[in-house]
């Protein structure tokens, strides 16, 4: 293994100045407001289109939602009615003290509005697929 113990200096310095200007402080906080926007609208999203047939916690932070599903879904037929709608769905375990839950992880973070306000829709529609057949 190899360890570069030596730094690059212009990398440092120009971190340095980002930092002593103020510039980089700057761009957290833009950041953060644009993350909290995002969070803010998956939620009203989510809530407006699934209502009671989902649950979750607002997180104070990330750039994800963690979304419960609370009705008896087939997730791998979810995956795949949702594939058709054009969101992709990544099927894992969730498990809660040993017994699986269905849920699934929303990522929002790279997301503009729109593209959120249309994956949920999207997704939405790969739900109502399953409760109606």
């Amino acid at each position: 293994m190899l360890i570069d113990r030596q730094g690059n200096a212009v990398t440092e310095l120009a971190v340095a100045d980002l930092m002593q200007s103020g510039e980089l402080k700057r761009h957290i906080r833009r950041a953060l407001r644009i993350y909290e926007s995002r969070r803010n609208i998956i939620a009203e999203e989510v809530k407006a289109l699934m209502g009671e047939s989902v649950s979750f916690d607002l997180p104070s932070g990330g750039l994800a939602l963690w979304l419960k599903i609370n009705l008896p879904l087939d997730m791998q037929r979810l995956q795949s009615d949702a594939s058709r709608q054009g969101v992709k769905v990544l099927l894992g375990s969730f498990a809660a003290d040993g017994q699986a839950i269905q849920a699934l992880r929303l990522g929002y973070g790279s997301l503009e509005p729109e593209e959120i306000k249309l994956g949920i829709q999207r997704l939405a529609r790969a739900m109502e697929q399953q409760a109606t057949r």
